[in-house]
């Protein structure tokens, strides 16, 4: 009778540690799924346009930069 407790015992913590293991598994594998679908997503997004840079931006403002006693 008492190996029978200890069994019974002994067997729902094996059960337990094997239920954790699959309650992690199946959330990596979520998580990984996700991952896919996003990368998924952002390979269908347009595009941007060129960044166009204005030669001589620098020398058409209303101030000019100095440095003295540097």
């Amino acid at each position: 009778m008492d190996g029978n407790v200890g069994l019974a015992i002994s067997s729902a913590m094996s059960l337990t540690g094997w239920f954790q293991y699959a309650m992690r598994q199946s959330a990596e594998v979520e998580n990984l799924m996700t991952s896919v679908e996003r990368t998924l997503e952002y390979t269908k997004l347009e595009p941007e346009a060129p960044l166009e840079s204005k030669p001589g931006w620098l020398t058409q403002l209303p101030y000019k930069i100095s440095m003295k006693n540097v």
